[in-house]
């Protein structure tokens, strides 16, 4: 993960990560059903802030700052991210809890800390237990709006890809197997290797989009001919006619996590009255390199294990995947960006 966007949306906290902050007061507290899922709370209660993202991640790069330096998250330094810094510690883990829910791992438990973090922060709102539940509820109830949203069926996909070859001439990017998966279920498919007036066309002017980018990206910029600035896609975005529905960005690069949510703050900033995209990013869980854990697959082999049985790759069967590595951004009602996976 890479500071998220979220490190762009307020300028840098000066609080310290590895302090946490006195507990909110609140008037409920949600029932914690079993003994085994008090241990579980307890056990991620003992951990530190800094010890639960590195369970979190699946990695201990974080204790190593030297070595931290050195690896590649989808957000750099994760524990500059201010919507961990400023909410994730106040949250009582105990507020995740429902009555009669399932005992989840402590990764799972810790998982839904940060998004509830996240989203609490994207909404100005204070980590509080009634916030927190709140926002559990509302993860899934956007979840269930958007289960049936085709993916790729149905839809005109535009996928793009650095241009950046083997020695052999063969693309590293943009393979013909991932082009011929996206082609096969797309109702119009264009592949494209440059921010040319076609790309904006297509962006700008396509009712059912789904956008899909393979390549590098540093979170700023995707390599796409030139740097392709997350700015200068939002206000592409921002162009579209406003009864256009929402478009779907798949993005497989780099600290894609920062890239995304940095659209959506050009958007909310500069463009508020733009429907937010839904965004499509690989997982934060468990990365160390991440050129070494998808090796350029995602979009062909991690996105294509959503395909449902019915044949159809929709945002549930994506989400609810048992193989998904996948993490999505949507917006809300209120077009308020949230991150539901």
């Amino acid at each position: 993960m890479t500071h998220l966007l979220l490190a762009f949306f307020l300028a840098a906290n000066t609080a310290n990560f590895n302090s946490v902050p006195a507990a909110i007061p609140t008037q409920i507290e949600p029932h914690v059903s079993s003994a085994a899922v008090e241990s579980l709370v307890q056990h991620v209660e003992e951990l530190s802030p800094k010890q639960q993202l590195e369970l979190y991640l699946g990695a201990s790069t974080l204790r190593d700052e030297r070595a931290a330096r050195h690896d590649v998250f989808s957000v750099e330094r994760i524990q500059d991210d201010p919507a961990l810094q400023r909410t994730f510690a106040a949250i009582n883990t105990r507020w995740l809890i429902e009555k009669g829910a399932k005992v989840p791992t402590a990764r799972r438990l810790v998982e839904e800390k940060v998004m509830v973090a996240r989203n609490l922060f994207f909404q100005g709102l204070e980590p509080s237990a009634i916030n927190v539940a709140s926002e559990i509820r509302r993860i899934r109830s956007m979840r269930g709006q958007l289960a049936a949203t085709p993916l790729i069926e149905g839809r005109t996909v535009v996928f793009a890809a650095s241009d950046d070859k083997l020695r052999d001439g063969r693309p590293i990017f943009g393979r013909p197997a991932t082009r011929r998966f996206l082609s096969s279920r797309a109702e119009r498919f264009v592949f494209l290797q440059d921010d040319g007036p076609e790309l904006t066309r297509w962006l700008r002017e396509t009712p059912d989009l789904t956008f899909a980018f393979e390549g590098h990206g540093n979170g700023k910029a995707i390599k796409l001919g030139g740097p392709f600035k997350a700015e200068h896609l939002a206000e592409i975005l921002a162009q579209r006619p406003a009864d256009f529905p929402a478009p779907i960005i798949i993005l497989d690069t780099c600290f894609a996590h920062d890239f995304a949510r940095r659209v959506a703050q050009a958007l909310e900033r500069k463009h508020s009255h733009a429907a937010m995209p839904i965004l499509i990013v690989p997982d934060e869980i468990g990365q160390k390199q991440l050129k070494q854990v998808f090796a350029a697959s995602f979009l062909r082999l991690d996105v294509s294990s959503g395909v449902s049985a019915a044949g159809a790759l929709t945002l549930d069967s994506l989400i609810t995947s048992p193989t998904r590595r996948i993490t999505v951004y949507a917006p809300d009602t209120r077009n308020v960006l949230a991150q539901i996976s």
